[in-house]
């Protein structure tokens, strides 16, 4: 294969250690970097293309042009005309698809089943082939899809900040632009400028879509020869127009920015943050480990480390830390706190706690142990993965496409899989970085309003930036390192050394069964006779009736529960697995454990290798029967959820705020934030408080299909599989009704729905209309469906269903599920495909009928979120009412009171 005319080079010498796949990598005359995965067990394909040029490459006068490209190679190219082709074609091939525009590389993704594999990625190559770039369509995915996505990022947190430091970026550095663009900066302005903006987006495409840019990864069932024609033939044609990308070696920080701190104001006020970001130099590959262990070191929660030491002051709750690349130039190293009310009024001496926490790190030096013990975890979870768990994913694949572009083709998966080398020297080396004289300070904080004297242009963030005095730079540089209750951390006691497997199986399909029954205890046993791995998952529900009694019962739990987490926490990063810089391929954790109430009470799971899984059980359970009450922290959490609940709206994004309310509507005991905050007055924030923050709308229309039976569950299932795809095309890409698209099914307390989302800046009574109608169109479209089509969609579904328990830890979980609703169908997955093989058109289209389409038999509840007053007064009509329901007779019955509202359906809607 090797001499194939289209091939310039084939790297076959890969071969890592226990593994049934093979690779291939190719470099195409064309220099398109090719990597190639055959895998013979495989249910599932993917690729991922990965175009080395992003924001970096837009132009000064169209922030956003790279992402805008990005959108519209997807919505048809020469060969496949219609705009709905590629994402249809991918969802009736049981797929998924995506694609994201970040600074140095736009990356396009797609799965698919092995039998249409082929066919999709014939389309997917057409993306760098010929795309129409359709006029029509340009303006109205500017205002549409792009400029909706941009008003999303606007109530992010993390979006914000991002925007705000690139002011700290010398100008004429890429990573200082506006990237994600909107209807001003692509639209607006360029009418006014008399740029025609299809003209500059193909100049753009024709500048930088060229295939020596470009990096493919294929994962496949097919041979490595079988997949390498299949490459050749769809991408052999995709231009080399031998571009050279834009290089960035001046050093691309402002100097006047050191030494700085800036006051900021956050979108909502459950955000009190301090960051502090050292700039780094370029980082090599072997920073990796190093960058890891200094990041392990601060978020370390045991006590005595700096978490411990600042929550002990009533001033921290946590730590995340680590490396920050915003492309391969601009390397940044973060510690972010979040901070309690008091510890706003403690910024300085919060750093002064963190520089002798460093001092105190590079007195003592770098600790193998610490390495020793992460290498250990990193082997035993590589040593016991099972080939039986899918360890690849599109993340994974996509991850590949983009280090092709960096790293030897024959290092890609050793990159991947091997842990990296211990390096004293070069932790030594980046200590240095850890200096005074190397920070920018960020805090965030509603309380900077009254001094907030800037403005951010396109995120709107208020700020102000101060130098840090001298004498404040004198204490940091003087920090020393003898603090009482700072100290170096403990080795960890939960790390598995024993992985013995009992011999001796029960072979039968479904062994669970009931080990103990007594009025106070019912435990469930299942044997691993699957995976046989020395790996166990645990899962315990404590009910009581107290728990969820009434808002202030709730709240106790919720507090209970958040006390008891605070405690644990430093059990928390001292056992789950190291952090992989590029991905994961380990399929199980080494140890981990989650607490979280519930309705009924309060659950435990713990998951991970078994060895040590008792004696993180005995410490758990210790604490909970054994529960002391810490006054200090009890306050810093009193006041952390009550923050919580003040704010229930802003947090959420308006599709999570919709669905809250849904559960409000359809359980018949469903707490409020306002309920729980209040604790006993009634309140109704969904129909009288409007969104604040929010400039987008949500409709959430959910169709009720009744009880859950294998019949509706296989009907609603591929009923939803079958409108998914076309969903998002017709109400995202041909009608804009939103950014945020979903259909799926949704079941509360039993009861099934089929749910269409919508989240965008039209009226929702308008965008009810629009599904109403979309769904009469979904019926015709089933109704004229070919047999070989409608038969593709169920077997997609059958996949999906029966590889639901691919892992221990998901099999699991579909058991839990079942105990928990008491419906116990162990063997559900062997029931329900065979039914889902028998449904014919004329089923479905009965069912849809009845539940979907006829208005004098169908059962609709609507939620409408709306947006900002502001935004209303652009877009919506007057109306304050937050929910309709729509009756048999097709008139929206409105309701002011919840109560009612549950008071006036029977058990189920």
């Amino acid at each position: 294969m090797s001499n194939h005319n289209c091939v310039e080079e084939q790297f076959d010498n890969i071969h890592p250690d226990n593994d049934s796949r093979s690779y291939r990598g190719l470099v195409l005359t064309n220099k398109m970097r090719i990597f190639l995965i055959s895998d013979p067990s495989t249910d599932i394909s993917f690729a991922s293309m990965d175009v080395n040029a992003g924001d970096n490459c837009n132009p000064d006068d169209l922030p956003g042009l790279a992402h805008l490209c990005e959108h519209m190679l997807l919505l048809g190219t020469e060969k496949y005309r219609k705009q709905d082709d590629y994402h249809m074609y991918v969802t009736q091939s049981n797929g998924q698809q995506n694609a994201t525009t970040s600074l140095s590389s736009t990356n396009y993704w797609f799965t698919a089943s092995p039998e249409k594999f082929k066919e999709v990625l014939d389309r997917f190559a057409q993306f760098f082939i010929a795309p129409l770039f359709r006029e029509s369509l340009i303006e109205k995915e500017i205002n549409g899809s792009i400029d909706a996505e941009y008003k999303e990022y606007l109530t992010l947190h993390g979006r914000r900040y991002i925007q705000l430091e690139k002011l700290c970026i010398k100008p004429d550095q890429p990573y200082s632009k506006f990237g994600t663009g909107n209807g001003e900066s692509l639209s607006k302005i360029p009418k006014e400028k008399n740029i025609n903006v299809r003209n500059r987006l193909l100049e753009f495409y024709n500048t930088y879509y060229s295939a020596n840019v470009m990096s493919l990864c294929i994962h496949g069932k097919e041979s490595l020869d079988d997949l390498t024609n299949m490459v050749i033939e769809r991408f052999c044609n995709v231009e080399n127009k031998e571009v050279e990308l834009p290089m960035y070696s001046e050093y691309p920080f402002k100097d006047e920015d050191f030494n700085t701190i800036w006051y900021y104001v956050p979108i909502h006020d459950t955000i009190t943050q301090l960051v502090i970001s050292f700039a780094l130099p370029e980082m090599q590959r072997e920073y990796r480990m190093p960058l890891d262990y200094i990041a392990h070191l601060f978020k370390h929660k045991s006590e005595g480390l700096l978490v411990s030491a600042l929550k002990a002051r009533g001033w921290c709750n946590t730590i995340i830390a680590g490396k920050d690349s915003a492309d391969t130039s601009i390397h940044y190293f973060k510690v972010i706190f979040e901070l309690t009310e008091k510890g706003i009024k403690h910024v300085e001496d919060i750093i002064l706690i963190m520089f002798q926490y460093i001092n105190m790190l590079k007195k003592n030096g770098p600790m193998k142990w610490i390495y020793d013990e992460h290498l250990h975890i990193w082997n035993m979870c590589n040593r016991y993965r099972s080939a039986k768990i899918h360890s690849w994913n599109p993340n994974n694949i996509a991850t590949i496409a983009y280090l092709l572009h960096i790293y030897p083709m024959e290092n890609i998966i050793s990159l991947l899989r091997d842990f990296p080398k211990w390096r004293p020297d070069l932790i030594n080396e980046l200590m240095e970085y850890f200096t005074p004289q190397n920070i920018r300070i960020y805090v965030a904080a509603k309380a900077y309003e009254s001094i907030a004297n800037k403005t951010e242009k396109w995120f709107g963030t208020k700020y102000m930036k101060e130098k840090i005095s001298e004498k404040t730079m004198k204490m940091w540089n003087h920090a020393g390192y003898k603090l009482p209750d700072l100290k170096l951390p403990s080795k960890n006691e939960f790390i598995a050394t024993k992985f013995d497997i009992k011999t001796e199986i029960n072979d039968q399909e479904f062994p669970l069964r009931i080990v103990k029954d007594t009025s106070f205890v019912k435990v469930w046993y299942k044997e691993d006779n699957v995976f046989r791995l020395p790996h166990a998952t645990m899962i315990f529900h404590f009910v009581s009736p107290f728990a969820y009694m009434d808002p202030l019962s709730s709240n106790l739990t919720n507090m209970f529960v958040n006390l008891l987490r605070d405690f644990l926490d430093e059990y928390a990063c001292i056992v789950n697995i190291h952090k992989h810089e590029f991905m994961h391929t380990v399929d199980i954790t080494s140890l981990e454990w989650k607490i979280t109430t519930t309705k009924y009470g309060i659950t435990l799971k713990i998951d991970g290798f078994d060895d040590k899984q008792r004696v993180l059980l005995e410490k758990i359970m210790d604490q909970m029967t054994n529960f002391k009450l810490n006054p200090k922290r009890f306050e810093v959490l009193k006041e952390k959820h009550i923050k919580y609940l003040k704010n229930f709206a802003t947090i959420l994004q308006t599709p999570k705020h919709a669905k809250e309310y849904l559960h409000i509507l359809l359980s018949e005991r469903h707490w409020s934030s306002d309920e729980l905050l209040a604790s006993t007055a009634r309140c109704h924030i969904l129909y009288e408080e409007e969104n604040k923050v929010h400039e987008n709308s949500c409709t959430i229309v959910n169709y009720a299909t009744g009880l859950r039976s294998t019949e509706s569950n296989m009907l609603l299932s591929l009923l939803a599989q079958i409108i998914s795809g076309p969903c998002y095309d017709v109400l995202r890409t041909t009608e804009q009704l939103g950014y945020i698209i979903l259909s799926d099914v949704c079941t509360i307390n039993e009861t099934q729905y089929l749910t269409v989302v919508v989240q965008g800046e039209r009226n929702p009574q308008n965008v009810e209309e629009r599904i109403d109608s979309f769904m009469e169109n979904m019926f015709e479209h089933i109704t004229n469906m070919p047999e070989e089509q409608f038969n593709n969609y169920k077997e997609g579904l059958v996949v999906r269903l029966i590889n639901t328990g691919n892992t221990i830890t998901s099999q699991c979980s579909l058991y839990w599920k079942e105990i928990e609703s008491k419906e116990y169908n162990f063997d559900r997955v062997n029931i329900e495909v065979p039914y889902l093989r028998t449904i014919t058109q004329q089923r479905l289209l009965q069912f849809f009928e009845e539940n979907i389409r006829s208005k004098l038999t169908r059962r609709k509840l609507s939620v409408h979120v709306m947006p900002t007053a502001m935004a209303m007064e652009k877009n919506l009509p007057d109306t304050s009412r937050r929910i309709t329901v729509t009756s048999s007779d097709n008139k929206i019955k409105k309701f002011d009171n919840l109560m009612s509202f549950k008071l006036s359906q029977s058990l189920y809607i």
